[in-house]
């Protein structure tokens, strides 16, 4: 039962820190490109791009490898985060 509770005031919380304004915080380059290679091990989890957090957390690495990695500026960091994605390049 207090497990049932705190899951409820959990999605409650959830729910006003949605509503919270966006944050601006400041990361080197080189530990966002770490957080986007733990996105990418965190996904090859079974069922883990069946969860909507999941694919938030896809979505968002994505666009900061985008971002922050241009091919023309960073070719080959550029490459290896791409490679992450492809379950075909995993030894």
């Amino acid at each position: 039962m207090e497990q049932e509770v705190t899951f409820k005031k959990f999605v409650g919380e959830m729910a006003a820190i949605g509503r919270e304004p966006s944050v601006i915080i400041d990361i080197p380059k080189a530990t966002v490109f770490s957080i986007i290679s733990t996105i990418q091990l965190a996904s090859r989890h079974p069922g883990a791009r069946a969860s909507a957090t999941a694919r938030e957390a896809i979505e968002v690495a994505r666009q900061w490898q985008v971002l922050m990695f241009p091919v023309e500026q960073f070719p080959v960091a550029a490459q290896l985060l791409e490679d992450g994605w492809n379950k075909e390049l995993d030894y």
